[in-house]
């Protein structure tokens, strides 16, 4: 089982793109994670890391370059934290926010 933290986002042209990432930190409100191809600040990104079993959605906050990569920052979105003590993200008692897509996934407009 492949266990490194993989994205999903549309780019500007309404394409999915997928993308393995590295885990650098992880808070309540977010996380920092390193990857190969920018990200536009505000993009929605779907989130999947089965090692700490984490499945959701996130904001881009920054993306900084740092040499041949970028350091990108991403905020819970859908009332999702997450609590390093129980290893699992906890939800606020909003809905939880829909899973990462598999490949070849379109979003469909909301009705």
């Amino acid at each position: 089982m492949d266990s490194q933290p993989r994205i999903s986002w549309q780019d500007r042209f309404g394409q999915t793109r997928m993308a393995k990432v590295k885990l650098l930190d992880i808070n309540e409100q977010g996380m920092c994670i390193e990857v190969l191809t920018p990200l536009e600040p505000r993009t929605l990104v779907g989130i999947l890391d089965d090692s700490i079993k984490l499945s959701g959605r996130a904001s881009v906050r920054h993306c900084r370059r740092m040499g041949l990569k970028y350091h990108v920052g991403l905020e819970f979105t859908g009332g999702q934290v997450w609590r390093s003590a129980a290893m699992k993200p906890q939800q606020s008692g909003l809905p939880a926010p829909p899973p990462v897509p598999a490949p070849g996934w379109t979003e469909s407009p909301p009705l």
